[in-house]
């Protein structure tokens, strides 16, 4: 198990609502290391649905994008629903690496501009390929090492699917989800800059406040890119990257 915190070996409540095990698998076809999720208790995912969601996500730029964790196959078997991704040895998520733990605060601007250009590549490929990363967070982005450079860490968009499986048939317009993740990565922007939890339920008096701090102790371009990322995720049709 790669979730190795849950109660007797056990299935743990996850972030998507059912509950949920995560195992580090070796493939007896090809012989290759996968992470695979199981999440239990799943009736909204039929087999239909889950060879759309693995067709969906299995193109060229979608699995080689080093911004986004591979997902190979999305399968249902005994009422439950399975997700096979590439498994990265030694990853850990943004919020294990430098959110639940005692770094010293600021965090670099360089360090920052590094997150957000890298998932900045990454919503864009898959906005471009007409999906929704459906809200990436800082829980569900994974950091490795670069083998290049030593002083960079690359940041992977993980669990990329499993909402677009879960939530198939809401059948909510792509264009809000792809809002919606723009919204998404400003406050995962603002919480690494800032240490403060941010969701869509939080008050307004403290984004104002983390607003503030980034201004207060970043440059204007940084502070101007944070604010224009929640310009952007409410405004229905302006997701299109580059400004044109």
């Amino acid at each position: 198990p790669l979730d190795k915190d849950r109660p007797n070996n056990g299935p743990v409540s996850s972030s998507f609502g059912y509950p949920s095990s995560v195992f580090k698998v070796t493939s007896r076809d090809d012989g290759q290391v996968y992470c695979l999720r199981r999440l239990d208790n799943v009736r909204c995912v039929s087999h239909k649905i889950a060879a759309t969601v693995t067709e969906q996500w299995n193109n060229g730029p979608l699995m080689h994008h080093p911004g986004i964790s591979q997902l190979y196959r999305c399968f249902v078997s005994q009422r439950a629903v399975f997700f096979l991704h590439h498994y990265y040895p030694g990853a850990v998520t943004l919020q294990q690496q430098y959110l639940d733990s005692d770094h010293p605060s600021p965090l670099p601007e360089s360090f920052i501009w590094s997150v957000a250009t890298q998932l900045v590549s990454a919503l864009c490929t898959v906005h471009t390929n007409n999906l929704a990363c459906h809200c990436p967070r800082p829980n569900h982005i994974l950091c490795t090492p670069d083998n290049d450079n030593p002083d960079r860490l690359c940041m992977r968009i993980n669990s990329i699917a499993i909402l677009n499986a879960l939530e198939f048939e809401v059948q909510k317009p792509l264009l809000d989800l792809q809002c919606e993740d723009v919204c998404c990565l400003g406050r995962v922007i603002l919480y690494i800059a800032t240490r403060t939890p941010i969701s869509l339920g939080t008050a307004g008096e403290t984004l104002r406040h983390c607003k503030t701090f980034v201004a207060q102790n970043y440059g204007l371009e940084l502070h101007g890119f944070t604010t224009s990322l929640g310009h952007m995720g409410r405004c229905r049709g302006s997701t299109r990257w580059g400004g044109r």
